[in-house]
């Protein structure tokens, strides 16, 4: 089992992209107790590998608090990761510092997030840094950065560049939608695929959201109630991943993908719903289920061809 856990929506960013909104302002968060008993239920519900990806907001606005989550992750037999946009790094003694009680803690991997949107509150070579240090320090390193379409033809900045040199994954991915702003990112700027995207959910794990949502997808930027199956703060994990798996809906995008949706939607008449190109996968399933006749009609074909749990 895989468990994302957004720790809280609190950041000391506020980038235009951010689908999920969070910034300084931001109070949500669960609480230390909420994520450790989770935590728990998630070990006693497993049977396999299990993993907790901590995620906000912004992790390492909370260092002491970050480092006892972890602890007690890694005492359940779990792979923690966590990720951060390396605000933190402003040296390499500094970064060293933050990171070494985390590796004691037993965190084996951080992904640094970055884009041109984030540079305006986290500069390039403390993304440089924090994978340095953490390289050093041996936690295993994944570089996130968000791309728009001017982003393809720009080369990054060269402490960017190293950063990629030094990183055990690179992941470039595309801004879905305009962010928190709808003024912010123009259209012109959206990277979308030439054909409809038809593969399948490409992160199939649950992810509990800052105020206690268990959702299907593992962001909660989808705010649609298809992806939502509780909250923590009055439902059992046990019962969330119960509802998750009876869902024909969501047996089939994972299994088939959102695409396998498309033919009931166009012979229902929904067709002019449909944009032209999308993002990717993750673009169309969200555009999919945050509209209630394409959930509707969606549901009904889930149901009469159902994919067996």
């Amino acid at each position: 089992m895989r468990l994302g856990i957004e720790i809280t929506g609190r950041c000391n960013a506020a980038c235009l992209h951010c689908s999920s909104a969070c910034g300084p302002t931001v109070r949500d968060r669960l609480s230390t107790g909420e994520i450790l008993a989770v935590m728990d239920q998630a070990s006693e519900l497993n049977t396999g590998q299990l993993e907790f990806a901590l995620t906000g907001g912004e992790p390492f606005l909370d260092r002491r608090r970050l480092r006892e989550l972890i602890a007690h992750g890694t005492s359940l037999g779990a792979i923690v990761s966590c990720v951060s946009n390396g605000f933190w790094a402003s040296s390499m003694p500094r970064a060293l510092d933050v990171l070494a009680p985390l590796k004691t803690a037993g965190l084996q991997m951080i992904g640094i997030s970055t884009s041109r949107f984030h540079r305006q509150y986290v500069e390039a070579v403390r993304v440089e840094l924090a994978i340095a240090a953490a390289s050093q320090l041996g936690i295993r390193t994944m570089l996130k950065i968000a791309i728009t379409k001017s982003d393809r033809y720009l080369p990054p900045e060269p402490p960017i560049a190293r950063a990629e040199a030094m990183a055990d994954v690179v992941e470039h991915f595309a801004v879905i939608g305009h962010g928190r702003d709808p003024s912010a990112i123009d259209e012109s700027e959206w990277i979308t695929s030439e054909t409809i995207p038809v593969g399948r959910c490409p992160s199939a794990a649950a992810n509990i959201a800052e105020d206690g949502r268990y959702m299907a997808c593992c962001s909660s930027g989808p705010a649609s109630p298809a992806f939502a199956f509780g909250n923590i703060g009055d439902t059992p994990l046990r019962e969330c991943a119960r509802r998750l798996s009876a869902s024909a809906l969501h047996r089939q995008l994972r299994s088939h993908g959102p695409a396998s949706f498309l033919p009931a939607i166009i012979q229902a008449g929904l067709s002019e719903k449909l944009r032209p190109a999308y993002h990717d996968v993750c673009d169309l399933c969200t555009h999919l289920l945050s509209d209630p006749q394409m959930v509707a009609v969606s549901k009904q074909q889930a149901e009469t061809f159902a994919v067996p749990p």
